[in-house]
């Protein structure tokens, strides 16, 4: 049982929108998530990583409600903006403190969206895509 375990792969899915999170056209939806997988399926041989595309922006909110309340949530997901502080308050967000502490330096996030992802004092999200506000002066 021990040897067949071993040999069979790990699924992680994963949960993302198609298009921009600022409804920018764009050509390369999934390239930043394509790169990261194979980088990461690299690192683990054994775990391969799925997910559903072609899911609207529009449409993601409720898809992924209708993914947690039938218990087939994605491992990874993308967080709504307006969904974060529901879905942190009633449970469905896995708190991520102790393995932030433990796998990188949250000094690579800019600040305020590094923050944007803690409810009370814990942190449920990190950033995926960040939009720096500047101010231009002519």
């Amino acid at each position: 049982y021990a040897y067949y375990r071993m040999q069979q792969k790990t699924v992680l899915k994963i949960g993302v929108y198609a298009g921009s999170s600022w409804d920018v056209p764009n050509g390369n939806d999934y390239k930043v998530i394509d790169s990261a997988i194979k980088r990461f399926e690299k690192l683990h041989p054994n775990v391969k990583v799925v997910y559903e595309s072609g899911i609207s922006k529009s449409d993601y909110s409720t898809w992924l409600t209708d993914q947690i309340v039938a218990g087939t949530q994605p491992d990874v997901f993308i967080v709504p903006e307006d969904d974060f502080n529901l879905l942190s308050s009633t449970g469905a967000l896995a708190n991520l403190d102790s393995n932030i502490s433990t796998s990188f330096y949250d000094s690579i996030f800019y600040q305020s969206s590094y923050q944007a992802g803690e409810y009370n004092h814990t942190h449920y999200a990190l950033p995926f895509e960040s939009n720096p506000t500047m101010m231009c002066i002519n």
